[in-house]
């Protein structure tokens, strides 16, 4: 892909970008913060242990989240996530490694907010940083909820 096609898939895509907890103007805002990342499938992300970096927004395709499991070179999938999710968000918060390897299951297009980028965000646009940090919250809540449900269905 040539520089100029490149800029132009990431300005389509980001402008395909849309959040439920965001206006769209907030979203347009955001999106000129955020890099762009194509995935081919079966693409590592990243591996459980490596350093955070960031958080990245799926816009197409699918993401798988894998865990270790206590049998050697064992892991279980955790999550799918599509588009409109993300992944990687605790890398917002805190340097630390990632806890779960991340691949792509099909071919993904992506948008990634680094943590250097967020602080960024943070301290020039503290409103948006909040309200992104807020639709993350109640994003995840509902996951940790949906989680509770399904472990309760075994008992």
């Amino acid at each position: 892909m040539e520089m100029a096609d490149a800029g132009n898939w990431c300005e389509k895509l980001r402008e395909e970008l849309s959040f439920h907890f965001l206006t769209p103007e907030e979203t347009a805002e955001l999106a000129s913060w955020l890099d762009c990342r194509s995935v081919a499938p079966g693409e590592v992300l990243w591996r459980q242990g490596d350093v955070c970096a960031g958080v990245a927004f799926i816009v197409s395709g699918q993401i798988e989240v894998r865990q270790p499991t206590s049998f050697p070179d064992k892991s279980v999938i955790v999550a799918l996530l599509g588009p409109g999710s993300f992944v990687g968000e605790f890398c917002l918060l805190q340097e630390s490694e990632r806890f779960v390897t991340v691949a792509s299951r099909e071919g993904a297009e992506l948008l990634v907010l680094s943590r250097r980028r967020f602080e960024q965000l943070a301290q020039d646009r503290p409103r948006l940083a909040v309200r992104l940090m807020q639709g993350m919250l109640l994003t995840v809540s509902r996951r940790l909820g949906q989680a509770y449900e399904r472990l309760a269905a075994f008992f």
